[in-house]
């Protein structure tokens, strides 16, 4: 699972070196990250080693990437940040 969250990864990575963020060719991308999230398959732990929450908060994502890509990058970067605060929390006890 790992191996693929990186190559997710990098094609975010690949999309924001490309600067066109009105392109929809990462939707697929997207598409998949929320089914996995939705299955349950992004703990907090996972998300931090594979490091995709660094890559969509970066500028880039919030200030270049428009439309559906935007908002559904958006919410995914929400939901994640919610997540590894939430764990994060719970190691502090």
């Amino acid at each position: 699972m790992k191996k693929r969250l990186e190559e997710l990864r990098g094609s975010l990575e690949v999309y924001r070196a490309r600067m066109n963020g009105c392109d929809p060719s990462i939707l697929p991308v997207l598409s998949e990250l929320e089914r996995l999230d939705k299955e349950g398959a992004l703990p907090a732990r996972m998300l931090k080693s594979t490091k995709l929450p660094q890559e969509l908060n970066r500028a880039w994502w919030r200030r270049e990437s428009h439309g559906p890509v935007a908002a559904r990058s958006g919410m995914l970067l929400l939901t994640w940040i919610k997540r590894t605060n939430r764990d994060d929390d719970e190691d502090d006890d």
